[in-house]
């Protein structure tokens, strides 16, 4: 069981291991960035600091609640929405807050890197507030799910990775 959640890990870490040579492409370098994202949110942590579960009412389902879990990993927050109703029960990432240090984030998207540096492997964000940067993670879903880098004073404090459940 071990192995089965190493795996999207690994498969982050081969994903932006592959870009660090050249300067990659945006869209390559968000779909890398969301791959980490997704990665954290599989891998979760091994020892949570706090783990809240509450249940939800779908609203396709009269009997059946599903469930929102919240889980603090220290340098990182999970939000997880598991659909309960869903056979077999399905699990679906809603956020990833990194607000430290994580092997699997690197240079120049990872905790304390510039904004510039953002900008620059970046491009224009979709939005901004304040100093904070908003990208759109698949631009076929309008801005639906994004990755906000959260910016004081011109550095990144936090990676903040929000997901649309459908």
């Amino acid at each position: 069981m071990r192995h089965a959640t190493l795996r999207p890990v690994l498969l982050a870490a081969a994903l932006l291991a592959g870009g660090a040579a050249a300067q990659p492409d945006p869209r390559d370098a968000l779909a890398r960035l969301n791959a980490l994202g997704q990665a954290l949110a599989a891998q979760k942590c091994p020892r949570p600091v706090e783990v809240k579960t509450s249940f939800v009412r779908n609203p396709s389902q009269r009997e059946v609640a599903d469930e929102m879990q919240s889980i603090d990993c220290r340098s990182f927050r999970v939000a997880i929405y598991r659909s309960l109703s869903a056979t077999p029960p399905r699990e679906s990432p809603m956020s990833v807050v990194l607000e430290g240090a994580h092997p699997l984030a690197v240079d120049p998207w990872a905790v304390g890197a510039s904004a510039q540096a953002v900008r620059a492997g970046l491009g224009a964000p979709a939005r901004e507030f304040g100093e904070s940067l908003v990208y759109s993670l698949d631009p076929r879903r309008d801005g639906r799910d994004t990755l906000t880098f959260e910016v004081r004073g011109g550095v990144v404090r936090a990676l903040n990775w929000s997901w649309d459940v459908d």
